[in-house]
């Protein structure tokens, strides 16, 4: 039996789902970072959350160029 997240890696089936679920990684990256720089250093700590709320702005972006790019008639990207 495969792991769960193997699971559901096999399950996206277009690069709209690829994208967000290693977007959402990366957010979550940064997050842990943030997090653990609040300890030791927290100039980098908020370097990490910036980064954070950057992934974030960025993800909004991407996925809205998807959909404009799906809307006019084009292909999907897959």
């Amino acid at each position: 039996m495969l792991k769960k997240s193997i699971d559901l890696e096999l399950q996206r089936k277009d690069l709209r789902s690829v994208l967000t679920a290693n977007l959402k990684r990366s957010q979550e990256s940064a997050r842990v970072l943030e997090e653990i720089f609040k300890l030791i250093d927290l100039d980098n700590s908020q370097v990490f959350k910036n980064a954070r709320y950057e992934l974030y702005d960025l993800e909004k972006e991407i996925l809205t160029k998807f959909l404009e790019h799906s809307k006019m008639g084009n292909r999907p990207i897959k």
